[in-house]
């Protein structure tokens, strides 16, 4: 007698193998689909990057071609000293700047500008090869600094006017005051005392044409105004460009 073939044993082989061949389809697939996902998303966020990018240096451009330049002014200017031109402090000796005793000079041959502050203060720079520096010396609570950069603002805590233009050895500058800061959860509450004069002078060009600015800053007390203008005075008024 004829021994007939298994039939259930090679349907149950059959399907085995049909299963395995859509399971491996299946995980094919996944696989296919996955690397689409991700080629797509990171080929989304690099058009991303690239958009903000261009927008960030069409941006970069518009402001160096808007940039300040340097524009002499004529005699007729507005001087420094807003309320009078001809009023004297209490002690002139204090801003007779020739006096080489009690001042002394800052010369940046860098950046070819130069002026002078009393000899009881020290200029600190803030590290070495920076565009940044500190006066020490100053009467408690007077901070006043330097900052050789192309400003964007004036202190986001401080309440500041309008800004004003000014004569600055014969270039257009601006300064601008703060009284108190700004009702701000970010900025101090206790700061409603203090005041702030900010000063931008314009400095030469440099050679690739960026334009970069002298910023002084001088935060003091509200009731020392008066003190505060007189100090910042003697470095405004002899503020020169040099060769």
């Amino acid at each position: 007698m004829q021994n007939l073939p298994n039939q259930p044993q090679q349907q149950n082989n059959s399907n085995l193998t049909s299963i395995i061949i859509v399971v491996c389809l299946l995980i094919s697939l996944t696989s296919i689909i996955t690397t689409i996902f991700i080629w797509r998303k990171n080929f989304q966020e690099k058009q991303t990057l690239e958009t903000k990018i261009e927008s960030l240096e069409a941006e970069i451009q518009q402001y160096k071609n808007n940039s300040y330049r340097v524009m002499p002014l004529p005699s007729s200017a507005m001087p420094i000293l807003k309320d009078d031109p001809q009023k004297k402090p209490t002690n002139s000796k204090s801003l007779d700047t020739t006096d080489n005793k009690q001042f002394k000079d800052h010369k940046d041959q860098k950046f070819k500008y130069s002026f002078k502050y009393p000899s009881i203060w020290t200029l600190n720079q803030q590290e070495k090869n920076s565009n940044m520096y500190t006066f020490s010396g100053l009467p408690e609570n007077h901070i006043l600094k330097l900052h050789i950069w192309d400003p964007s603002a004036f202190g986001d805590c401080y309440q500041f006017g309008e800004r004003e233009n000014i004569s600055i050895a014969g270039v257009s500058s601006t300064i601008m005051h703060a009284t108190g800061k700004k009702p701000d959860s970010f900025c101090n509450m206790d700061s409603s005392h203090l005041g702030m004069t900010s000063v931008v002078i314009p400095l030469q060009a440099m050679p690739d044409g960026y334009q970069l600015f002298a910023h002084f800053t001088y935060e003091y007390p509200l009731t020392e105004t008066d003190l505060a203008k007189q100090n910042l005075d003697i470095i405004l008024n002899s503020f020169r460009f040099i060769e």
